[in-house]
């Protein structure tokens, strides 16, 4: 058996919350669209991200990730936070 870990690499990426949507849209450069909260009592924030094979659907608090070839992906914060510390 052997042992892996994850080589260290710097990747862009935001956090969705329902306050800045304008900010996804900045960072997706116009491929975010369809922002909606449930309407309920503890709705949910969501949106959608075009990218080059499909749309990504973001939740609130789901972390939209741009590789270098400008290629858009999502990882659950959880993931994400286990995963990546803050660079710059």
């Amino acid at each position: 058996m052997s042992l892996y870990r994850r080589r260290p690499e710097t990747i862009n990426a935001i956090k969705f919350t329902r306050e800045n949507f304008d900010e996804i849209i900045t960072f997706s450069e116009g491929a975010a669209t369809h922002f909606e909260i449930e309407r309920t009592p503890t709705g949910v924030a969501s949106c959608l991200v075009a990218n080059r094979v499909g749309l990504v659907y973001l939740v609130e608090g789901d972390y939209l990730i741009r590789d270098d070839n400008g290629h858009f992906s999502k990882m659950k914060s959880c993931e994400f936070e286990k995963a990546y510390e803050l660079y710059q």
